[in-house]
């Protein structure tokens, strides 16, 4: 297949925006490793002035309380990303092209660190934290579709992926969304943002390599 060039400027904006995600991910898995380690709001103090005359005082900060829609969104985002970095696996084996890899790759650094920081939410969140065996995720591949891209290759396989992770990533905004209505752990409401957010726009992506790949699958 003929190589199509692009300009600098997508990649250049393309990987500006994979370093500020990563930048996020690195903050929020140092507010969970404090989380776990047992560092609560109680430990906290605000000094807050006092009126004319007054002294200072302090006073704890009011954080958002967890919720079962925090419960719910993380339960069903871990076998959600679990099953993306399976479709990612399939994909590296089974075709050359650069673009295409080079997206899956990215979406494989991207979820992996995101999956840890799920699983450590849930580690230390177990009072509400949910079974992902039986959550709700939505955009999933079926059984078959998966053993359909087992069996295909090259530009059969990428046309494949895109179709099953455009899907997947409009399941995965539609989660995000609905924990975005509710209130709760301000750690994973900006994960839900950052989610909303970012596979927004590897769905753009994706939707310019399907237009890319065209071609080749007409022949």
């Amino acid at each position: 297949m003929k190589a199509i060039n692009r300009s600098a400027t997508p990649r250049v904006r393309w990987f500006a925006i994979s370093a500020a995600v990563a930048a996020v991910l690195v903050g929020v898995s140092l507010v969970l490793v404090i989380q776990a380690s047992g560092a609560s709001s109680e430990r906290v103090t605000v000094l807050t002035p006092g009126g004319p005359g007054g002294g200072d005082a302090t006073a704890a900060p009011q954080l958002p309380q967890v919720s079962e829609a925090d419960a719910e969104f993380v339960a069903g985002m871990i076998p959600h990303h679990e099953q993306a970095l399976v479709l990612i696996a399939l994909l590296e084996e089974r075709t050359l092209n650069g673009q295409t890899l080079a997206l899956a790759q990215r979406m494989r650094l991207m979820q992996t660190g995101e999956l840890e920081i799920l699983r450590a939410w849930r580690e230390s969140h177990g009072e509400i934290a949910h079974d992902s065996a039986h959550a709700h995720a939505l955009g999933m591949a079926t059984a078959a579709e998966i053993r359909e891209l087992a069996d295909s290759r090259g530009v059969d396989a990428e046309r494949l992926f895109l179709e099953l992770m455009i899907r997947h990533h409009r399941g995965a905004i539609d989660m995000a969304s609905a924990r975005l209505e509710e209130s709760g752990d301000w750690v994973v409401t900006n994960y839900a943002r950052n989610v909303f957010t970012d596979q927004s726009l590897e769905i753009t992506r994706m939707d310019e390599l399907k237009t890319i790949l065209a071609p080749a699958l007409s022949r």
